[in-house]
């Protein structure tokens, strides 16, 4: 009871938890300020963002005196183009001034234009925009029709209050009606004219006598005010973009014209497609070529071959024959016929399809004259029929590919035909002729033969068509069958026939009536420069070209591609004058314009934020992640390390333990404001520094061509085998196995890593992406229609080597025909092929990988058919003939087993003929490569120098 009313005092004892807290110091202690550097990049971010806002202009104009409307009348003509920077920049003041003041802008144009553009009020970007979108015209001002344009501008101004502030941005040239243009300026506000006084505008124009002659073209410079000396350059430009001639040009002070000669010979004066003043850039300085300046223009057919030497080409004796007298333009058949040149050359052409006969045809009877050339081809492809387009027949034989009479004492030439085009021409002695196709004798042959030998035997036949004519040389163009191409007989002969022409350019200029229109090609944009010609402009006649440019026929060329019909800026009799006002001064321009700086403002303004968004992460610790490795918490409470993959819970160390508390401490939270903020910083970058749509693409770079299929990118970008599809399927299963097998075998032992093969049509496929295709001939076979042959004859042109492959050895019985060789004989018929020849025990397609005495296959019992001559294309053949059937050598399983059995020898012949067909695609891509190797010890001795 006691202890119960007396209890004893309890004991007072401290705890050891309370003096534990006491003792602890702690490390990372909270900031009650913003550290100092981002409270300065704060500070700089909001001063950028409060200049920005207050929209400061660099260069600002002067405050407006009046609260009425601006009328800016600007002359876009060619005379301010050369300075056009400087109207610009007043167009770009005018702009910021009427924005700035918020008034109402109005902009007269007084270059005359198809549409003339509506006058109405433009406020703030508006006004900027049409400011900055105003261009030179290629025309002179028309101030009589701007004086028209004033009157709708009284009833839009008259909705404004105040007085109408008025600027004329000149061209610094008087012109009809100038000053009756500014007097009805002044008497609507005040005028201010702004105007250069024409310093920088210089003029080319025709001299009186601008007939070109040999010596070259005479032109004149002009211009409007002579205070000072002036001196520069005038170049004359061919129509491939080639300059041809450079000439100096000097004014005296106080001179205002200056008489010019480019000097050019006759054969480069042919190619002058324009000439102009090098330092003006101008519409003025630019004086077109007219075809009627030219002689006659001569076509020679591009067939795409490459010569090593030229001295090989036929077409190049042509051209130096002709050289002094005739422009010469090197294109495709259909080209040619559409570009209507006078002449066309056509050397050893043996096929011609039918489209490209009957556009001939029509050619020639308009007043084109066709001149051919022998060769082994057009012998080759006489031994069946006489090709169209030739005036006489020409005599057959038998099967001899390339076959030509030759003649075992060279003739000389005989007398010219009195009634033909080389009557007045004497022949020479010494030109001899050693072969040469022979014509089928009989009345017709004699009637058409213009030139013979001593013995009577034709050497030069031809014959009228319509208005034109078609002439052959029963010779090469080149001397390899005679000396004719080297003597100057020929240039003689060649001259007599181009004049026979209907199509010369004087000829055609003659019978071109008024009403004849010529459709636009390119015109000439306020700077000079040619630019493609809108589809909405209408064709101009020979008036409206005498009659001077308009906007239905702006300043440009006119007509075909290689004979147009030009169209200058600057007539002949124009004269300039700088422009003189009475009672009104004239100001100068500014150079300065004035330059908003709210954007790149607010650009350096965004660029601080992220950068503040990143120094605020990093003070809050939310970067530490970026030091020493990134840790993921997991479930459970454990995190790992990326490196050692150790759990927090495990004892790895002190380290361990103070990376788990770190990476305690860098939650879902932060890792996701991080990211947040990045993204932040791309978008930002993102929208500062992405190109404009209009600039995405450089001016250069074009898009690829949606027409190309699928098939064809694919093919180009990755090698491929390819056959053409035949009407057996069983025949395409096996030509696809073997050339499966045959990319097996290139891409194990060569450089070459072909993929797939690939089927194609020569009807619809692109070939040239292909530089391989075998086609398999099969019985009945349709011949390929004209397209499809075109697009095998420059699959061949171009570098393309094609086997045609009857796969019939073993069936042939001796030179025999089977039904393969049938269908293949009808092919060939239609295609243009050069002479073919047995393959020569040292041809390239023996020894460009594997030294091989024959080019094995499955059979090995007929000849191999390869091209005869070739100086085209590295004198690479473009087609191999056989019937050995090599992709039936080459078919195998996906085992490796063959698929049909290999002939005489087993395994072996298949490995030869694998051999054989690494070494035709080896030609195929490389072509006669080791050509080259006699010229290695000249190049050794050159690099020894």
């Amino acid at each position: 009871m006691l202890m119960r009313a007396a209890p004893p005092q309890p004991r007072r004892a401290a705890f050891p938890a309370i003096r534990i807290l006491m003792g602890v110091k702690a490390d990372r202690e909270t900031p009650h300020r913003t550290p100092w550097p981002l409270l300065a990049l704060r500070t700089l971010l909001a001063a950028l963002a409060i200049i920005a806002l207050a929209n400061p202009i660099l260069n600002a104009p002067e405050a407006p005196t009046s609260d009425g409307p601006i009328i800016v009348v600007v002359d876009d003509t060619y005379a301010a183009a050369s300075a056009w920077q400087r109207r610009a920049t007043a167009l770009k003041i005018a702009a910021e001034d009427a924005a700035s003041s918020d008034r109402a802008l109005f902009i007269i144009r007084t270059a005359p234009s198809l549409t003339p553009p509506a006058i109405d009020p433009l406020f703030k970007d508006d006004a900027r925009q049409r400011a900055a979108s105003i261009q030179p015209q290629p025309f002179a001002a028309d101030h009589k029709i701007a004086v028209n344009a004033l009157s709708a501008l009284d009833e839009a101004i008259a909705r404004f209050d105040g007085a109408p502030e008025i600027r004329w941005l000149s061209d610094g040239l008087t012109g009809d009606g100038a000053r009756a243009f500014a007097k009805a300026l002044s008497s609507r506000g005040a005028l201010s004219v702004l105007s250069d006084n024409a310093q920088s505008f210089h003029a080319l124009r025709e001299r009186a006598e601008s007939a070109p002659t040999n010596d070259g073209y005479g032109v004149t410079v002009q211009r409007a005010s002579a205070e000072a000396a002036w001196r520069g350059g005038v170049i004359a430009t061919a129509r491939d973009g080639r300059v041809l001639a450079r000439v100096e040009a000097a004014l005296a002070a106080g001179e205002k014209t200056a008489d010019v000669t480019v000097p050019l010979p006759l054969a480069l004066r042919n190619e002058v497609a324009m000439l102009r003043i090098e330092t003006v850039s101008s519409a003025a300085a630019v004086l077109l070529s007219d075809a009627r300046d030219r002689r006659a223009l001569i076509g020679v057919v591009d067939d795409g071959s490459v010569s090593a030497d030229a001295l090989l080409n036929g077409a190049h004796y042509v051209q130096k024959a002709l050289a002094g007298a005739a422009a010469f333009q090197r294109d495709d058949l259909r080209t040619l016929v559409a570009s209507n040149v006078s002449v066309i050359v056509l050397d050893d052409v043996g096929r011609l399809r039918t489209g490209d006969v009957e556009a001939l045809t029509a050619w020639i009877e308009k007043g084109g004259v066709l001149i051919r050339f022998a060769g082994p081809t057009l012998a080759e492809a006489a031994q069946d029929e006489t090709p169209p387009l030739l005036p006489v027949p020409l005599r057959g034989g038998g099967r001899a590919f390339g076959g030509a009479l030759s003649w075992e004492t060279p003739q000389p030439l005989g007398a010219f035909s009195a009634t033909g085009p080389f009557a007045s021409l004497t022949p020479p002695e010494d030109v001899a002729i050693r072969r040469q196709v022979l014509a089928r004798p009989g009345g017709e042959t004699s009637d058409a033969t213009w030139a013979a030998l001593a013995d009577g035997t034709p050497i030069v036949t031809g014959r009228k068509i319509g208005r034109g004519a078609i002439a052959l040389f029963h010779v090469t163009a080149t001397p390899a069958w005679s000396d004719l191409p080297i003597s100057s007989i020929f240039i003689d002969m060649l001259q007599e026939l181009t004049y026979l022409s209907f199509l010369s350019p004087e000829v055609a200029a003659s019978e071109t009536t008024d009403e004849t229109r010529f459709a636009a090609l390119r015109v000439l944009d306020g700077f000079g420069s040619l630019v493609e010609a809108p589809p909405t402009l209408p064709g101009v006649t020979l008036a409206d070209a005498a009659a001077g440019p308009t906007p239905d026929h702006p300043p440009g060329f006119y007509g075909a591609p290689e004979a147009p019909l030009a169209v200058n800026a600057v007539p002949r009799e124009q004269v300039f004058k700088p422009l003189e006002l009475q009672g009104i001064p004239l100001t100068p321009y500014s150079e300065a314009a004035p330059v908003r700086l709210a954007p790149p403002l607010l650009l350096i303004a965004l660029l601080l934020f992220a950068a503040d968004a990143i120094a605020t992460l990093f003070f809050a610790g939310a970067l530490s992640f970026l030091k020493a490795g990134t840790y993921a918490q997991q479930p459970g409470g454990e995190s790992r390390t990326p490196e050692t993959g150790t759990s927090n819970g495990e004892d790895k160390g002190a380290g361990n333990a103070s990376a788990g508390s770190q990476s305690d401490r860098m939650t879902g939270k932060g890792v996701t404001t991080t990211a947040a903020a990045i993204a932040l910083i791309g978008l930002i970058s993102a929208f500062s520094f992405a190109p404009s749509p209009a600039s995405a693409q450089a001016p250069n770079e074009r898009p690829v061509d949606a027409e190309i299929d699928g098939k064809t990118i694919n093919a180009a970008l990755l090698t491929r085998l390819a056959y053409v599809r035949t009407n057996d399927p069983d025949t395409d299963r096996i030509v696809a196995a073997g050339l499966s097998s045959l990319s097996d075998a290139l891409f194990r032992r060569t450089a070459i890593e072909p993929a797939d093969p690939v089927a194609v049509n020569p009807e619809v496929d692109d070939l040239s992406v292909y530089p391989f295709i075998y086609w398999a001939i099969t019985p009945g076979a349709e011949t390929p229609s004209d397209a499809a042959l075109a697009n095998l004859e420059d699959f061949m042109r171009f570098g393309g080597l094609i086997v045609f492959d009857t796969r019939d050895d073993e069936r042939a019985i001796g030179a025999g025909s089977t039904p393969e060789r049938t269908a293949l004989r009808s092919i060939l018929t239609k295609l243009d092929t050069p002479p073919l020849t047995p393959l020569p025990e040292s041809h390239v397609l023996t020894r460009s990988f594997y030294l091989l005495q024959d080019l094995f296959g499955r059979s090995g019992a007929g000849p191999v058919w390869v091209q005869a001559t070739g100086a085209a294309n590295d004198a690479v053949t473009p087609l191999i003939i056989g019937g050995r059937d090599w992709a039936g050598a080459w078919a195998s399983d996906d085992f490796g087993r063959p698929l049909l059995p290999s002939g005489p020898g087993g395994a072996r012949r298949r490995e030869m003929a694998l051999r054989a067909g690494v070494n035709i695609v080896m030609v195929a891509f490389t072509g006669n490569y080791k050509s080259d190797q006699v010229h290695t010890p000249i190049l050794l001795k050159r690099l020894g120098r």
